[in-house]
């Protein structure tokens, strides 16, 4: 096996992808380089001799089947004490590599920087009450794992510790916790208890809201599809909700002053979001089923039951996203700006149309597409889009509507496609003029990126 290891002056930089089974690292190895066995998932067994002094940054990330880690009795810096099939710093007692049969021994005191990261097969561990730091990115990419206990005695949980950790179910932080770091417990869609012990001094889940506070600053930092955000919450952080798919619907209490960046972004499933009618900042006007910023007008959220009010002036950054059954949208006349990828991998939509008094956008001739009025420019399209003659162009986001297109005609008014086709999946016929291939694009159509591609029709 050590045909698949690359090594250079005493380094192990890498392990090739294909390497499976038992890996013994040789003797001559003394250091093992960042990200060195990264995502070599076929990978069962590892073994650190004697002479590795030095183990890089997350150097087993992603080697998802092992099952048996072990360190030379020799080694005089790192150990795997109590058959626990890890890497255990000896100094320090920080587990800095661990697999899915890891048993964490009572004497480690922090679980290091993705030490079980991408280890897709954890489903559940024990952390022991000697813990005192969970690292950044600790469990990161875990997606079997679905629940954790985090004892008494754990005072910081880093920065993504519980990231993409898919099937956690509950998660309970005790008293002794006192910083959680950035996106810990983000995209945990399937959480439905996050709890917080009572004698908390710097976090809370008041009111059973299952939900994790700032007790001081009343700001809302992670929820989960069983969440009810408490009337005292004045602000909702950056992501709190991000891409929970079970989340169906949002109530903003009165209180909410201040709503982060995606805080509710990649939530398909939602079909309700309500405003309290004495919040002061945000609103949900005439029953509309979105997020308003009262003062702009700006449509910060929408969901697939939204209808788009009429005193509505501009529609936000992503502000569908993800909302895969979105089967048809309609811009009133008062909207004047569309941000980026407001309707990204909205996949289901049939039915685009404009006001016909709207000054800026169009959906001319019945196309169901959107289109800016003074460019040409087609901006958002859907699967039963047809590009008017008078488009000159397409917008790169455009395409990602486009998956199940079977056929395609682009008028030979088309000066630019900025993104080509590879993202149209379904795609068997292209009609083009030759414009597309004589001018700056040596090949729009990336032929080879479009495996059901069986026909193109180049007009003259």
């Amino acid at each position: 096996m050590n045909s698949y290891l690359t090594i250079e002056n005493g380094v192990l930089t890498e392990c090739d992808k294909n390497a499976s089974g038992n890996i013994i690292i040789p003797d001559e190895v003394v250091s093992i380089g960042d990200y060195a066995f990264w995502n070599c998932s076929s990978l069962t067994s590892i073994h650190i001799p004697s002479s590795v002094t030095s183990i890089g940054d997350r150097a087993f990330g992603g080697c998802s089947s092992l099952t048996s880690v072990t360190v030379s009795p020799d080694n005089h810096v790192y150990d795997s004490r109590d058959n626990c099939n890890a890497i255990i710093e000896s100094v320090s007692n920080k587990l800095i590599a661990g697999c899915k049969t890891t048993i964490i021994p009572d004497s480690v005191t922090e679980i290091g920087a993705g030490a079980f990261g991408r280890c897709e097969y954890l489903e559940a561990i024990a952390i022991p009450s000697s813990v005192i730091t969970i690292g950044n990115s600790a469990f990161y990419g875990c997606s079997s794992l679905t629940s954790v206990i985090i004892p008494e005695g754990v005072r910081e949980i880093g920065k993504q510790a519980f990231h993409f950790c898919l099937a956690l179910r509950t998660v309970m932080i005790p008293s002794s916790v006192i910083w959680i770091g950035y996106a810990a417990l983000f995209d945990t869609p399937s959480l439905v208890s996050l709890t917080v012990s009572p004698d908390n001094q710097v976090y809370d889940s008041r009111d059973n809201c299952n939900a994790l506070i700032e007790s001081a600053s009343n700001k809302l930092i992670v929820g989960c599809q069983t969440t009810v955000i408490p009337e005292s919450v004045t602000e909702i952080g950056a992501e709190a909700f991000i891409g929970i798919k079970s989340l169906t619907s949002i109530y903003i209490p009165a209180a909410v002053r201040v709503i982060g960046r995606a805080a509710f972004f990649w939530c398909p499933s939602l079909t309700s979001i309500n405003v309290s009618p004495d919040n002061q900042v945000y609103d949900s006007r005439d029953n509309c089923n979105a997020l308003i910023e009262s003062a702009s007008n700006m449509l910060i959220v929408g969901c697939q039951t939204t209808v788009i009010p009429e005193s509505v002036t501009e529609i936000g950054a992503k502000a569908f996203i993800g909302i895969k059954s979105l089967t048809s949208i309609y811009i009133p006349a008062a909207v004047r700006v569309i941000g980026q990828d407001a309707f990204y991998r909205c996949s289901s939509l049939t039915s685009i149309t404009v006001s016909p008094d709207n000054q800026v956008y169009d959906s001319r001739d019945n196309c169901n597409a959107l289109i800016e009025s003074a460019s040409n420019k087609l901006i958002v399209g859907c699967q039963t889009t047809v590009i008017p003659e008078s488009v000159t162009e397409i917008d790169e986001s455009a395409w990602e509507m486009w998956k199940s297109l079977e056929s395609i005609r682009f008028p030979d008014t088309i000066t630019g496609i900025e993104q080509c086709l590879q993202c149209c999946t379904s795609l068997t016929h292209v009609s083009l003029p030759i414009s597309l291939i004589e001018g700056r694009y040596d090949n729009p159509m990336r032929h080879n990126e479009i495996p059901t591609l069986r026909s193109i029709e180049i007009r003259l």
